[in-house]
């Protein structure tokens, strides 16, 4: 019985684990599809990098995150955090770059980016996938020891 228990009680953590990251990897995905269907072109601005500081392997690293300024369609002027955490193709603030932003959300844009962005969204989904399926393995087994 301990052992079917403890099956179990792994499989509830990589299926909570394993929602979680198939979330934040669908969510580039849901960006870049939102962008596609009623995103705006402007040229715009890169005023900036930031950098976002990610734990990996035991070490901080990270990602450099372009900040944009770009006019909205209304004639105003907006500043906004590029939804890529990727390193983009342009370096130098003041440079001009063409965009692509929400005209609903203006904190969603990107810039011109490198595509292995998109290996990390699907390692992450893959990563997720994973976690769900070893769950449903501990669960069933732990299903057939407890009976």
């Amino acid at each position: 019985m301990v052992p079917a228990l403890v099956m179990a009680a792994i499989g509830l953590v990589l299926a909570v684990l394993g929602v979680g990251v198939v979330r934040d990897g669908l969510l580039p995905i849901r960006d870049a599809l939102i962008l596609r269907r009623r995103g705006v072109r402007v040229t715009g601005d890169l005023m900036r990098y930031e950098h976002l500081p990610v734990l990996r392997c035991g070490r901080y690293r990270g990602s450099e995150v372009p900040v944009y300024r770009f006019p909205l369609a209304d004639g105003g002027v907006w500043e906004a955090r590029s939804i890529t955490a990727v390193r983009a193709t342009v370096r130098g603030s003041g440079t001009r770059v063409e965009l692509v932003y929400d005209p609903e959300n203006p904190d969603r844009v990107t810039g011109p980016v490198r595509r292995r962005g998109h290996v990390g969204t699907a390692f992450v989904l893959l990563l997720g996938a994973a976690a769900l399926g070893l769950f449903v393995l501990l669960w069933t087994r732990a299903l057939t020891h407890a009976a």
